[in-house]
């Protein structure tokens, strides 16, 4: 019978040991493979920068295509794009509009249930009004994981329309009137809460004479100006509403007192009032 000393069964049971010991290492090292994307918190619009915003500070930006939220046009500030990710890349892809750009790690924080990544992008908000606007963000971490969401915003949807006596102003490039009087509204359809004041403009194109520059009397949905002009002649009249801070114009023509009213007339609107005149001296004579 052949005996095995102590000291032998003990080193194997060690190297036995050791094996178990080394193969469930490598068993759990694959077992914590990173497989789960970034988890997506928000993505919001800093006015001004993240570390020192201005008024009005922070508006998170919509999933939703239908409520997009509203920026204040022509606005500079900054992107973030947040997430809760141990492992966070160095950039994100942001598309606005289509045009891609890239965005920065600008800050990782720890807090109890893991580590945040904000990602920065320095933009400035368009100026034009109800444009809608499409942000398509990408976000990956190191092992390659991503998760991807698309956000919308749009800035002030502002819509109304002058008139002057009564009369909506169209886009005709004279107005002719028969009084030197004055008296124009302006009235918003749409967004008219945005709207911070009404602006009126009316200069004399002959002498150069500015008659009036300042804002129009009342308040949201409507405002409104008296105003004489000094004399017969061409003046320019333009109208502005001002939203956030920001003059849009909705009206510019020339209105001309000087002119005879039938003068003014082309000629197939002169015919029709001879014409008219006509018939109507022939339906006397017979009565």
């Amino acid at each position: 019978m052949v005996r095995v000393k102590t000291g032998t069964l003990v080193g194997l049971a060690l190297i036995v040991l050791g094996l178990l010991l080394l193969t469930k290492a490598v068993t759990f090292s694959m077992l914590v493979v990173d497989t789960s994307p970034p988890k997506w918190k928000c993505a919001q619009f800093f006015y001004g920068s993240i570390d020192n915003p201005v008024p009005p500070y922070v508006t998170t930006l919509s999933e939703d295509q239908s409520a997009p939220s509203i920026l204040e046009p022509a606005r500079s500030g900054t992107i973030a794009v947040i997430v809760n990710e141990d492992n966070p890349a160095s950039t994100a892809t942001i598309s606005i509009n289509g045009v891609k750009q890239t965005m920065q790690l600008y800050l990782v924080s720890e807090t109890s249930s893991g580590s945040v990544a904000t990602y920065a992008l320095p933009w400035t908000v368009p100026s034009t009004l109800g444009d809608l606007i499409r942000f398509d963000v990408e976000v990956s971490d190191q092992a390659g994981n991503k998760v991807t969401k698309t956000l919308y915003a749009t800035t002030a949807a502002v819509e109304g329309y002058f008139t002057i006596n009564g009369q909506r102003v169209t886009p005709q490039d004279v107005l002719y009137l028969n009084t030197k009087k004055l008296q124009i509204a302006f009235v918003a359809t749409s967004g008219a809460s945005s709207i911070q004041a009404v602006r009126l403009y009316v200069k004399n194109l002959g002498s150069g004479q500015v008659i009036y520059d300042g804002t129009m009397d009342g308040s949201a949905p409507s405002w409104s100006k008296s105003i004489e002009l000094p004399s017969d002649g061409k003046y320019d009249v333009s109208g502005y509403i001002v939203v956030y801070g920001k003059p849009y114009c909705k009206m510019s023509i020339t209105i001309d007192t000087g002119t005879p009213l039938l003068a003014s007339f082309s000629y197939s609107q002169a015919a029709g009032v001879i014409f008219m005149l006509a018939g109507i001296a022939m339906i006397v004579r017979r009565g």
